[in-house]
């Protein structure tokens, strides 16, 4: 027996097996999915141009982008008052806002172009934890 989106089958061990094409589902799912990681990655980029380094640092670590996250880091770093902005940007994320950054810090301490970023960003963390 078939349908457009339905097959049962038999075979000589008397089981029957049904099926059904997810495959529309499934391509819908992916483009709401790729829409919605446009979206959002969009907003990361509208938050750097207005200069909301918070709201941007902790987007970057939810979409998983540590380059991005590195530039926000940058950004806060190039202001007058960077560190200490960074600092309590640091001391404002959950725990495991506070993983993901510590693994970003750890990928850009081994290039040296990004070396003093990732030892800036671990200090602010160390600081934070000390005066806990």
């Amino acid at each position: 027996m078939t349908t457009e989106d339905k097959i049962i089958s038999g075979a000589a061990d008397s089981l029957l097996s049904f099926w059904k094409d997810v495959t529309v589902e499934e391509e819908e799912r992916e483009i709401e999915e790729e829409r919605h990681q446009s979206e959002q990655q969009q907003e990361l980029r509208n938050l750097l141009f207005e200069g909301k380094f918070a709201a941007a640092l902790a987007l970057s670590l939810t979409l998983n982008m540590p380059y991005k996250c590195l530039t926000v880091a940058e950004k806060i770093l190039q202001l007058e008052d960077g560190t200490s902005q960074l600092r309590s940007l640091v001391e404002n994320l959950h725990l495991d806002q506070i993983d993901i950054l510590l693994e970003y810090v750890a990928t850009w301490n081994t290039n040296s172009k990004h070396t003093i970023t990732a030892q800036t960003v671990l200090f602010c963390h160390t600081q934070q934890q000390q005066a806990q």
